[in-house]
């Protein structure tokens, strides 16, 4: 994995084993760039084969599209690899560099 990769799956992770069976019980939602999403992916089924209850619709946008999905309620994660985030961050956006 590269850098952006293992710093993607690290975020990944840690949201899902954060949120425990607070998501388990319900579909998470995660939007991410045509680069984070076969990760993502990947990551979610793996997640989903530990919690049998877990399941993740993963969607595929351009860019920062996602992260605006997210921020208007769309999906419950956004993922961007994209440098320079911060400064097209959507209103309620919080940007977290891993």
């Amino acid at each position: 994995m590269g850098r952006i990769s293992r710093g993607l799956a690290a975020s990944i992770v840690l949201v899902l084993l954060a949120t425990g069976t607070a998501l388990s019980a319900v579909k998470v939602t995660i939007a991410g760039d045509p680069r984070s999403v076969p990760l993502i992916t990947r990551l979610a089924e793996a997640y989903a084969a530990l919690d049998k209850s877990f399941s993740a619709e993963v969607s595929t946008y351009s860019c920062t599209l996602g992260v605006y999905k997210a921020a208007d309620g769309e999906a419950d994660i956004g993922v961007s690899t994209q440098n320079g985030l911060e400064a097209n961050l959507p209103r309620g956006g919080v940007n977290t560099v891993i």
